[in-house]
């Protein structure tokens, strides 16, 4: 790797573009088809792990990974194609999270392959699909909507306005309809803020085997430990495969050291079932009683990630690029004023 290296300034372009024709989608995926099907056996089927009913015994059945990890009309958003008319209301579906899953497909492959992403391309394709697999479930989204409909949404509007009084976005705010863009705004300012990805992609990168192939994933499956200041090491860690996981740290040494950690494994899959929200993938059915012990009994570890990453968002969200909020909120002027 060199040494700072930027994002990729085209791999959002197509984010940002509209669509003209209507979607149909109704499965929308916040667990990606092509992150799962690594969990697949010949018969293209990985288990899924779920507890149907609340203290229930946790059940397993083979899936494959068009029928799990998706929620129905998970980011449906019928205010979009108000404000504006050429997005269809799936457009985080069906253009959003499809440009970010797509084009980390490739630099997965080379994980599997063991080989450690040095373009910034990769990286950055990498660094966001890392990100949006924090924070894509439907039930940080359904938090998200609560916070929009609250007044996070208008504070941050607010002092964006302040700073650049020349815009005005009172109607946008007075806009029942406009919370539903506004919740598109706000997963560009999480997912793809240039100034998140490049922290990210100038970490330490390294790889992590499991030759019992027992490591597992779910609907969380992002360990995040921590966030990189002054005073504490940070560390995140995400299975790439039963058998090799991504860890990323603030620096080589502290990624050395999770590496040497015996219990490394144990611990990964200990985390991302207790902070999981309903569903746990293996390609296997031997660690049931674990799954069990652990899925939705430890409230405080719940939406972890989620937390946590957040707490990171706030410390790196401003740098030397506009964040894609304030390009957004910027852009929108001639849509408010029509």
């Amino acid at each position: 790797m060199t040494d700072n290296q930027t994002t990729d300034m085209n791999d959002n372009s197509e984010i940002r573009q509209t669509i003209s024709e209507e979607q149909e989608s109704k499965r929308h995926h916040h667990v990606p088809r092509l992150y799962l099907k690594r969990w697949c056996n010949e018969r293209d089927e990985l288990y899924e792990f779920r507890r149907f009913k609340k203290n229930a015994q946790v059940k397993s059945r083979p899936k494959s990974p068009k029928y799990t990890g998706f929620t129905w009309n998970c980011y449906d958003l019928d205010g979009l194609p108000i404000t504006f008319p050429t997005i269809g209301r799936t457009h985080m579906e069906d253009r959003f999270f499809k440009n970010v899953d797509q084009p980390a497909d490739g630099p997965l492959n080379l994980l599997n392959n063991l080989e450690i992403p040095s373009s910034n391309e990769d990286r950055t394709s990498l660094a966001m699909f890392l990100v949006s697999l924090v924070v894509r479930n439907p039930w940080f989204f359904g938090a998200m909507r609560s916070e929009l409909n609250g007044t996070y949404f208008r504070e941050l509007v607010t002092k964006f306005s302040e700073a650049n009084r020349e815009v005005d976005f009172s109607h946008f705010l007075a806009s029942e309809s406009g919370f539903d863009p506004a919740c598109v705004l706000l997963f560009e300012e999480i997912i793809i803020n240039k100034n998140i990805l490049d922290t990210i992609i100038n970490f330490h990168w390294d790889l992590a085997c499991d030759d019992n192939s027992r490591l597992l994933t779910s609907d969380a499956p992002v360990w995040w430990s921590g966030f990189p200041d002054n005073n504490r090491d940070f560390f995140a860690m995400l299975s790439i495969s039963p058998s090799l996981s991504l860890i990323i740290g603030n620096s080589k040494r502290t990624v050395d050291r999770v590496k040497k950690a015996r219990t490394l494994f144990k611990e990964y899959n200990d985390n991302i079932c207790k902070q999981a929200f309903k569903m746990i993938f293996s390609n296997n059915n031997n660690q049931q009683r674990f799954i069990d012990n652990r899925l939705e009994r430890f409230d405080k570890y719940f939406a972890l990630s989620n937390r946590k990453f957040m707490d990171f968002f706030i410390v790196n969200r401003c740098g030397k690029y506009l964040s894609p909020l304030e390009e957004r909120l910027r852009d929108l002027r001639g849509h408010l004023h029509e």
